[in-house]
């Protein structure tokens, strides 16, 4: 409480009777509250001079609830009791989990203090105190307060401006008291002083718990936290729910991640599964925010990244203060600065062991290695202060209730233990940008546009291209003025023909700047065989009927563009007449869309008839006559009707066929 010293009055000033009066009576007050206040405990501390105190089971005990935080142990070493004496005072009731298994919000049975020991025992909670006592002496110290500013008031002028300041002063006071009241029965707070192989305090941070509700087996908080990392001020709020039981506890909790300093936004979600020198966690981390420009790398942006944890704390039983904790995290992304923006990695994890050293329930030091791939570390020194609000300090700084810290009931206020750092994703700033088509199709020979569109922000330099499998295949690129197409190659029948390519590019501008790879997939349709513009030929001829003499058949298929058409021989169908002793060969495919047969002819005289079939379409036939002679040249003979002919007239030509022996040969 804050006094304020008035200005003494003018030798001619005088005061009022009735404000003498007052002033004596206030000073009668301010004597015989003392004297009250001293008595008071002597009176009461008689019964300590018997020669045999009274057995514990028979002292005057009034309940006590306990606060966030406190156990039976606690709640012991408060009132000067062991364990076993306040298992004694509460002999008669019956506890849900055991006196051992105590949580905040039970009640237990205490010795009744006297005003003296209540004065001089500040740290015990206003929970566990009776209540008269407590109030008494409460309103007695703030009676002795008042009187005491009403004195020096009176002892001096009575101006307006000093009044006001008096009141102004009390009403202050009164809201602080209530304030830190209100604080002392709440929450966990840490401030985690970290310091890496620089023994920089970059990585400190400040969290508080506060219950929200905590009845029975339930807990219900809130929890933030407060940190500058990397250059950026983070903060994080989130709430959570706790489920207690006698041998484990159960617990779930969301939070949101704020960059202050660039805007990033993420959510967490985890859960925990604790026991006695135990506690298990899993955490998620899911961002919110999307891509905005890096401060930190030169034509990069930057995001949160996606990733989870698994996390693990125990504690040797027979040495409490000794601690080991291992964690498991793992990041999705290109570039993730899971170890810095200087080390960026793809999907990077990390594993994280370190052990720590809890002297006294408010300080742990610890020291950790985080190992991650491609040879990534870093080691770190932590300093936490844990202060557990509404605890008394002399607990805070007890050694031997440190053991009471990694039970399930001494824990249950415990912060929840996650990343509350935002891991970010990096990627380069498209300063060109290619696009090209998806999907190119089209027939042989044919000539189809790229959809080549280029941003670039320096002016476009060139487009480097890969269409190695199509160059091999026979087709290319061309360009054609500020754009590209792709000229298809042959179809490939066969069952190992490949009729689909990938062709890359990426643009380059004038300052040497790459784009992102943009693929097309150029597909080759198998082409239609035009009837119209398909051969099979020679569509006649004439063969010695000897047995050996032959005549090659060629078929080439086109289509309506007179493209050829490459087909698998097993899709041609080759149609023929009744044979003799005539023989077909099977059909061979030449070169693309070219095809050849051939026709032996045997020992008798014959017509052989060919007629080859494509998909369903029927081409034109061939026909090779065999005959058993051959013309004679002497004997046969080429005439016409007329033997002078004006320019542009028709000529009739007769052509007459004999063999040796003057008979006409037919089937020529």
């Amino acid at each position: 409480m804050k006094f304020v010293s008035l200005p003494h009055p003018s030798g001619d000033a005088v005061a009022s009777p009735a404000l003498r009066r007052l002033a004596w009576f206030n000073i009668a007050v301010q004597a015989a509250f003392p004297l009250a206040v001293a008595f008071t405990p002597a009176m009461a501390g008689e019964q300590h001079f018997l020669p045999q105190p009274a057995p514990l089971s028979t002292q005057r005990t009034q309940v006590y609830t306990l606060g966030p935080g406190e156990t039976a142990i606690l709640v012991a070493k408060k009132f000067d009791l062991t364990l076993n004496q306040l298992r004694e005072l509460n002999q008669l009731r019956t506890f849900a989990h055991g006196l051992n298994g105590l949580q905040p919000g039970d009640d237990v049975d205490v010795p009744l203090m006297a005003a003296k020991d209540h004065q001089n025992a500040s740290d015990v909670p206003a929970p566990g105190r009776s209540a008269s006592a407590e109030e008494g002496n409460e309103q007695a110290q703030k009676v002795a307060g008042y009187a005491s500013q009403a004195g020096s008031f009176l002892a001096g002028s009575a101006k307006s401006d000093a009044a006001a300041s008096m009141a102004r002063n009390m009403a202050t006071a009164e809201a602080g008291g209530a304030l830190q009241q209100w604080l002392s029965h709440f929450g966990t707070a840490r401030v985690q002083l970290d310091a890496d192989k620089s023994f920089s305090l970059k990585n400190s941070q400040f969290d508080l718990l506060l219950p929200l509700y905590g009845q029975g087996d339930n807990l219900v908080f809130t929890q933030g936290s407060l940190h500058r990392t990397d250059s950026r001020t983070q903060a994080s709020l989130g709430a959570g729910w706790r489920y207690s039981t006698p041998t484990y506890m159960l617990g779930g909790n969301l939070f949101g991640d704020f960059d202050l300093s660039r805007d990033h936004v993420r959510a967490g979600a985890g859960l925990e599964y604790w026991r006695n020198f135990l506690k298990l966690g899993v955490n998620s981390y899911l961002r919110l925010s999307e891509w905005k420009d890096s401060p930190d790398l030169a034509n990069y942006q930057e995001r949160p990244a996606n990733g989870w944890d698994v996390r693990g704390q125990a504690w040797i039983p027979s040495l409490p203060q000794l601690g080991g904790r291992l964690t498991y995290e793992q990041y999705y992304g290109k570039e993730v600065a899971l170890f810095g923006v200087d080390s960026r990695q793809r999907n990077p994890h990390a594993i994280t062991a370190g052990i720590n050293y809890t002297p006294v329930p408010l300080i742990t030091l610890g020291a950790e290695q985080r190992q991650g791939q491609s040879g990534k570390s870093d080691t770190r020194l932590t300093v936490n202060m844990n202060y557990h609000l509404g605890v008394p300090w002399r607990a805070q700084v007890d050694p031997t209730a440190v053991a009471a810290m990694r039970s399930l009931a001494g824990s249950r206020y415990d912060l929840v233990e996650r990343n509350n750092n935002i891991v970010l994703e990096y990627r380069k700033k498209e300063v060109v940008r290619l696009k090209t088509a998806d999907l190119v199709t089209g027939y042989t020979g044919e000539q189809k546009s790229l959809g080549v569109s280029v941003n670039s922000r320096h002016g476009l330099e060139r487009i480097d291209w890969d269409a190695s499998a199509l160059n091999a295949a026979g087709g290319k690129i061309v360009q054609n003025g500020r754009d590209y197409a792709v000229v298809l190659p042959a179809y490939q029948s066969s069952a190992q023909g490949v009729n689909t390519y990938t062709v890359s590019g990426v643009a380059v501008d004038t300052k040497g700047y790459r784009s992102e790879r943009s693929d097309t997939q150029v597909t080759v349709q198998a082409t239609e065989v035009n009837k119209q513009t398909s051969t099979f030929t020679p569509v006649s001829s004439v063969l010695l009927a000897d047995g050996k003499s032959t005549q090659v058949l060629t078929l080439t298929l086109l289509d309506e563009n007179n493209q050829p058409v490459d087909m698998d021989v097993k899709d041609i169908s080759l149609n023929s007449s009744v044979l003799k002793s005539a023989t077909i060969s099977a059909l061979t495919r030449k070169s693309a869309g070219v095809y050849a047969v051939t026709v032996t002819a045997g020992m008798d005289a014959e017509n052989v008839t060919l007629t080859p079939a494509v998909s369903g379409t029927t081409l034109s036939s061939a026909v090779v006559t065999i005959s058993s002679v051959t013309p004679d040249g002497t004997r046969s003979a080429i005439s016409t009707d007329a033997t002078t002919y004006v320019s542009g007239s028709d000529m009739a030509v007769t052509v007459t066929l004999k063999d040796g022996q003057d008979n006409a040969v037919t089937g020529a």
